[in-house]
């Protein structure tokens, strides 16, 4: 317990380990997935799986380095699955929540200038993201807790709501933090 109050872990009742009805869920809709064509009709043969990334300018490095591993690995990987990273530095959840810039324009500009690309075509996303704002000169410190992790809970359900009615076909949201930092060989901070 944090403060002896709050449960920890990834999963309700303080569990790290995936509850056997999430995952079972997870798989089934996983198992959905398909290339999808430009207006989101499944095309097993030419059609596109997209992964979309959205979050911080770390973000923007954590998925590049994330990239590059997935290109050594590509015959692991579905041959129609790409990862498009749509990070905008400077767009941590306070920004995202908006709902309108950044990384939203940001990805729509990299959807649009490729040929054959669309928003039907998105069954991923990665939202990297944190809360506590780019910057904090003055070293203030930490806001009130719990209530700011509510506040955060409440945005990222915005933001997922949203992004469930931009790209009609999302499947699976994976919601990661600022400590993401497995291929980049940063340390962390």
């Amino acid at each position: 317990k944090y403060r002896d109050e709050f449960d920890t872990g990834l999963y309700p009742g303080g569990k790290n380990e995936i509850p056997p009805a999430h995952r079972q869920a997870g798989e089934r809709m996983a198992a959905t997935i398909r290339p999808r064509d430009i207006a989101g009709a499944v095309d097993d043969e030419n059609g596109r799986i997209l992964a979309l990334v959205l979050g911080h300018s770390n973000c923007s490095m954590y998925f590049g380095a994330l990239q590059r591993h997935l290109a050594q690995q590509r015959e692991k990987l579905h041959p129609r699955l790409e990862l498009i990273n749509a990070a905008v530095g400077g767009q941590q959840l306070p920004e995202i929540v908006a709902l309108h810039g950044g990384v939203w324009d940001h990805a729509q500009s990299l959807l649009d200038r490729r040929p054959g690309y669309s928003r039907q075509q998105v069954q991923v996303l990665f939202l990297h993201t944190t809360y506590h704002g780019a910057n904090n000169s003055r070293r203030l410190p930490p806001r009130p807790f719990p209530e700011v992790m509510q506040n955060m809970q409440r945005d990222l359900d915005k933001v997922l709501a949203y992004c469930v009615e931009r790209f009609p076909n999302l499947k699976i949201a994976y919601l990661t933090c600022d400590g993401f930092r497995h291929f980049t060989g940063f340390e962390p901070h």
